[in-house]
C-alpha cells in the first residue's frame, strides 16, 4: 500500500503518530488485513516502529539519528558521486535525467521527496559499487523521514524545496557528467551542507540526544 508510506514521507502522519489498523483501515477504505500487510515494509525501512504492546507508530528521529543519518548519508554519497563521474553510462545519464523532469512536474511534497531519493539512487547505481547500494538501501526509509521532517520543522514550502533540489540536481548531473572526480566528490558536501548547518543552529522541537 503506497498511499501509507507515501503519508508518512509527506508528514500527513506526523513522527510518533499511532498507525492502528481498523482507523487506518477504515480512512483508506481498506479492511485490517492489507493494512497489516501494508506496515511491514515501512517496518523493515525504519519508517515504523512495532511497540512490545503491538501497536505501531511512525517513528520520532532523535538529534543523535538526524547527525547519524546526515553523516552517514555524506560518507555514501561522497564517494557515490565520485564513482559515478568515473563509470557511468549514457543509460545513467538519461535516468537522471528523466527524474529531474518528473521532479520538476511533480505537484506534492512527498512526490518530490520520493523523487529525490530515487536520485541519490540512480547516482549509487552509476557509482557501479553494490555494496554502496546495499548500504544506502538500509538507510533509505531513514534519510525519507530526514528531509521531509527537517522540512515541516523549518516550514519549507513544496515550491521551495522543489525548485532547490531540482537546480541542485540538475548541476550534480553536469558534474557527473564532466568526469571530474575530485568535483563530484565536493557536490554532495555542498549540497547537504544544509542539513548541517540546521543540526548546528536549532533542535526546533526535536527530541535532544
Amino acid at each position: 500500500m503506497v498511499q501509507l508510506r507515501e503519508e508518512i514521507i509527506a508528514g500527513k502522519l506526523a513522527p510518533g503518530t499511532m498507525v492502528a489498523e481498523i482507523p487506518t483501515g477504515e480512512r483508506l477504505g481498506v479492511s485490517r488485513v492489507p493494512v497489516r500487510e501494508a506496515t511491514l515494509a515501512p517496518e523493515r525501512d525504519g519508517l515504523l516502529v512495532f511497540e512490545p504492546s503491538g501497536r505501531c507508530r511512525v517513528r520520532e528521529l532523535t538529534v543523535r539519528d538526524f547527525a547519524e543519518i546526515y553523516g552517514i548519508r555524506m560518507l555514501l554519497e561522497v564517494e557515490a558521486f565520485r564513482l559515478a563521474a568515473r563509470f557511468h553510462s549514457a543509460e545513467d545519464v538519461e535516468r537522471l535525467a528523466a527524474n529531474v523532469a518528473k521532479m520538476e512536474r511533480a505537484r506534492s511534497l512527498a512526490h518530490v521527496t520520493l523523487l529525490d531519493i530515487e536520485f541519490h539512487e540512480w547516482v549509487l547505481v552509476a557509482s557501479r559499487q553494490s555494496r554502496l547500494l546495499d548500504l544506502w538501501n538500509s538507510m533509505r526509509g531513514q534519510v525519507q523521514l530526514f528531509a521531509p521532517t527537517a522540512q515541516r520543522e523549518l516550514q519549507l514550502g513544496r515550491v521551495i524545496v522543489q525548485q532547490t533540489i531540482v537546480e541542485n540536481h540538475r548541476a550534480g548531473l553536469k558534474i557527473i557528467q564532466s568526469l571530474c572526480e575530485s568535483t563530484a566528490m565536493e557536490f554532495p558536501r555542498t549540497h547537504i551542507k544544509g542539513w548541517e548547518e540546521w543540526l548546528e543552529k536549532a533542535h526546533l522541537g526535536m527530541k535532544s540526544i
